[in-house]
């Protein structure tokens, strides 16, 4: 079973992120404008922001994950075939809601492949799910660079129809690997006055917004505004999957793990603000396409790393219910960042924008080592 789930995710991540390496390119190109983009992307998120806890509480309460497993695949499919038929903004706006809605089954998707592994193996597996998705990511991208510039934006589509249709059929064959014991819904809810994890899913509403507004969104639009043909910006979308995958392996890995998540959350923050900066200061192209490099592997590794931060103190339980939390958290910067961004580009330059965005990731920064410097302290007494 955990084989079979394995695949399935795959094609999830696959049929999700096709269009995505040119779906601001394809926007711009119909007239569409920042402000109605940083929307179309940033309703997506809203969809995660608001379904992704309430899908962590039930998956607790019920001790079962299948049934968003189907959904999550349906709803991709669905969505795709929305845009396919309207290609418009109104289209990709309600393809990105359904979008939305699929991305948010992915915790149960964790939850599910863990549960096929020993207790030994938990990190592991979940580490190795966390793999699996940037890798579906890969694929897409890959895909979406080679077809892009002579099969357009439908033929993208219609990939994303046809994975998440084998998606769909796999996951009936899928089976609840372990029955949870029910817990009580008002502990569940309860979960979110843990204070770390509170803390350390404020920083992936940061994280995550900046990866969404910049790296996959802006800067390839901003490479697209320089002259390139279309499968320049594949290719920085290629090389900021594949710094992901990296840097989320090295994450899982003991020799990299010595020092520990206070010793890298703070400087890869850092790592993403110097990003960001790099981005605005040249108009090189391949300066800017390298520049994808360092974003992917601080999306990677921070993922990793925030993660399991914040669910650090979390019982078993209730562990479900926490990365629902977590994941509807970041899932704001998924919303809001790209609208904020969108709109300083729209008023002001992509310039201020992304000055803004290094201002965020240097307070995360900042906070970040306040934080454990408190931790050290409380410790010590």
């Amino acid at each position: 079973m955990s084989n079979l789930l394995f695949l399935i995710m795959i094609f999830l991540w696959l049929a999700l992120y096709t269009y995505i390496p040119f779906q601001v390119t394809y926007l711009s190109s119909i007239n569409v404008d920042s402000s109605m983009i940083g929307l179309i992307l940033g309703l997506s998120g809203a969809s995660q922001m608001i379904l992704r806890f309430p899908f962590g509480i039930i998956t607790d309460y019920i001790g079962k994950c299948k049934i968003f497993v189907v959904l999550g695949c349906a709803f991709i499919t669905l969505g795709s075939i929305i845009r396919l038929i309207y290609p418009n903004a109104n289209g990709f706006l309600i393809g990105g809601i359904f979008a939305g809605i699929s991305a948010s089954t992915w915790m149960m998707y964790i939850v599910l492949y863990v549960s096929f592994f020993d207790k030994s193996q938990e990190h592991s597996a979940s580490s190795k799910s966390l793999t699996v998705s940037v890798s579906g990511m890969l694929i897409a991208f890959i895909i979406a660079t080679i077809s892009y510039e002579k099969l357009g934006m439908n033929f993208l589509l219609i990939v994303s129809i046809i994975s998440g249709s084998i998606g769909l059929i796999l996951s009936l064959f899928l089976k609840d690997n372990i029955e949870r014991k029910k817990t009580n819904l008002k502990d569940l809810i309860l979960v979110i006055k843990n204070k770390r994890l509170l803390f350390f899913s404020a920083l992936a509403i940061v994280q995550q917004g900046i990866q969404m507004s910049a790296a996959v969104a802006f800067t390839l639009d901003r490479i697209r505004k320089l002259g390139v043909e279309s499968y320049i910006i594949g290719i920085a979308s290629i090389l900021n999957m594949l710094s992901a995958i990296i840097s989320a392996y090295l994450s899982s890995r003991k020799f990299v793990n010595k020092l520990g998540a206070k010793f890298y959350i703070p400087i890869i923050f850092l790592l993403l603000a110097l990003y960001c900066i790099i981005v605005i200061m040249t108009d090189n192209i391949i300066i800017i396409v390298l520049s994808q490099i360092l974003s992917g592997f601080a999306a990677g590794m921070l993922a990793s790393y925030l993660t399991s931060e914040s669910i650090k103190e979390i019982p078993i339980e209730k562990k479900s219910s926490a990365m629902g939390f977590f994941q509807a958290s970041y899932a704001i910067g998924i919303f809001i960042y790209p609208i904020i961004t969108g709109k300083l580009v729209d008023i002001y330059s992509i310039n201020i924008a992304y000055i803004v965005l290094a201002i965020s990731s240097i307070l995360c920064t900042v906070l970040s080592i306040i934080y454990y410097k408190v931790e050290k302290n409380n410790c010590k007494k």
